[in-house]
């Protein structure tokens, strides 16, 4: 009996102590709600006697509800969060796109652009040993080679730089001014043949005016003469200049069903100035070693053929830039017209020197192809539409950085070219020295042939924004 009582008194107790520990300092809310459980097997008090007594599941307090189970650190809420993809919580909004507090851009690329080439008639030929000399670097003659033009030259595709500076004149990204710069390789072709002993048979081809057959001048020939000739057509370097501004008429986001899935667009007016300027030119080069006992040891002739072309383009400017953003990635096109005026110049010149070591040096107006009857400087302007066209594919790298791909393309009309301002019909009266009423017709002459450019290619650069 004495056992039982003993038990049961501190059973009591240890009740008592377990409801003290579950009132909060206050002594009315409960903090640490005690989990209420069923003990396991084998479980519970010792008695005095060395018995036990199972625990039992104990009633919860009057108006007690367990608080909800939650497992992992507690969320914590940000002060601003943008627009995200619901799985991966990237922002949409500014991924890819220019920082808004960017205010200034710059871009450089790598061009690597084909320009359309210029084409020549034939100027140097070579014929076979053993050709007679009235036939000799005739075309048609068989045997003959040519050697110099009678194709189109510097058409290969050549390496550039552009560059671009811009910088935003208002807060919110709509009203920008930029600058830009365009350089493009010049490029040479051309052919020379050396005969300094005569052994060789090289003529100049062109077409005889007075009886309208082809014929040639000698630039070597066995016993006659020996000599070198040279043809060089230089295709200059290409410049283009401009100052834009730059106007957004629309821009916000597009939706493809799928938030993930989401990119941002901007359209652009764009107006400003451009200017382009490309030249190139043609040169023919002869000197000539006569041979012979009645030649004066040491004489020698010198020709020269020189045309060059000019053309500069001032104009306005209008278009439209568009940019789509998706992630990282980006694609931006250009789509200009340019309206202004086109001045064009074409300089035809050439000399004769005949050196001799007794008599002196003669010297004399007019060459081969350039002769008194076309030699001079013509100019002319012409309205002209230069359209561009620009594409490129982005990734940016980090917030500053983009990389840039792409492809451009321009087309310049009227367009004037130096090999094809040479004429090659010749009266042969008019090679000098010439007589004060030469016969047959004035011939060669000059007549303003233009045609178009295209420059195409690829790029490659990066864009820095801050």
């Amino acid at each position: 009996m004495r056992d039982q009582v003993v038990a049961g008194a501190a059973l009591l107790l240890a009740l008592l102590a377990n409801s003290g520990n579950s009132q909060t300092p206050y002594g009315s809310v409960p903090v640490t709600p005690p989990h209420w459980s069923t003990a396991s097997a084998g479980s519970g008090y010792s008695s005095a006697s060395g018995g036990s007594v199972t625990a039992w599941p104990a009633p919860a307090p009057s108006g007690y509800a367990p608080p909800m189970q939650m497992s992992g650190p507690p969320p914590v809420l940000p002060e601003y969060s943008a627009p995200g993809c619901a799985s991966c919580g990237t922002p949409l909004d500014y991924v890819g796109a220019r920082d808004p507090d960017d205010r200034v851009w710059f871009i450089g690329e790598y061009l690597f652009w084909q320009l359309t080439g210029a084409q020549l008639p034939p100027l140097l030929t070579v014929s076979q040993a053993g050709t007679p000399q009235q036939l000799a670097g005739i075309l048609g003659t068989p045997g003959t080679q040519i050697i110099a033009g009678g194709q189109r030259v510097n058409d290969d595709f050549r390496s550039g730089l552009r560059v671009r500076a811009g910088v935003w004149l208002d807060d919110n990204q709509r009203l920008g001014l930029e600058l830009g710069y365009l350089l493009l390789e010049g490029q040479g072709d051309g052919g020379q043949v050396l005969s300094p002993d005569g052994s060789l048979i090289v003529g100049r081809p062109y077409f005889d005016a007075v009886t309208g057959l082809p014929s040639a001048e000698l630039v070597a020939f066995p016993g006659v003469l020996a000599g070198l000739a040279s043809v060089r057509a230089s295709s200059s370097n290409f410049y283009g200049g401009n100052a834009f501004l730059t106007y957004t008429l629309a821009g916000g986001t597009l939706s493809f069903n799928n938030p993930c899935n989401r990119s941002l667009f901007r359209v652009n007016l764009v107006g400003g100035f451009t200017h382009f300027r490309f030249d190139d030119s043609v040169r023919i080069q002869e000197e000539l070693i006569p041979l012979g006992a009645a030649v004066t040891p040491g004489s020698r002739i010198l020709i020269a053929d020189h045309f060059t072309a000019r053309n500069r383009f001032y104009g306005g400017t209008v278009g439209m830039d568009t940019e789509i953003l998706s992630g990282r990635f980006s694609l931006q096109t250009r789509v200009l017209a340019s309206l202004g005026q086109a001045e064009r110049k074409i300089t035809i010149s050439g000399q004769t020197l005949n050196l001799n070591p007794v008599i002196g040096t003669a010297v004399n107006t007019g060459g081969l192809l350039a002769l008194v009857s076309n030699i001079g400087t013509y100019e002319s302007e012409t309205l002209t539409v230069i359209p561009q066209v620009d594409v490129w594919v982005g990734y940016r790298a980090t917030e500053n950085l983009r990389l840039l791909v792409g492809y451009s393309f321009l087309y310049w009309p009227n367009v004037v070219r130096a090999g094809e301002q040479i004429d090659p019909v010749v009266n042969r009266n008019l090679l000098p020295p010439i007589s004060a009423n030469p016969a047959g017709p004035s011939l060669p002459k000059f007549t303003l042939k233009d045609g178009d450019l295209f420059l195409h290619g690829f790029t490659a650069g990066l864009e820095l924004s801050f």
